[in-house]
């Protein structure tokens, strides 16, 4: 079961970057937020732990 992870950044190059350095043997479920307000939704909607 992948785990299920938010990554936040107002930039989309910074959401690029920290996407990229995760490891590529990690079995994750990524989401997206563009501010802490997105990511506390995704985070309460149960995309993040």
């Amino acid at each position: 079961m992948p785990l299920p992870i938010v990554i936040a950044d107002d930039s989309l190059l910074g959401r690029k970057v920290l996407t990229r350095a995760l490891p590529e043997d990690w079995d994750v479920e990524i989401s997206y937020a563009t501010n802490g307000r997105e990511a506390l939704e995704l985070y309460r909607a149960g995309r993040a732990r």
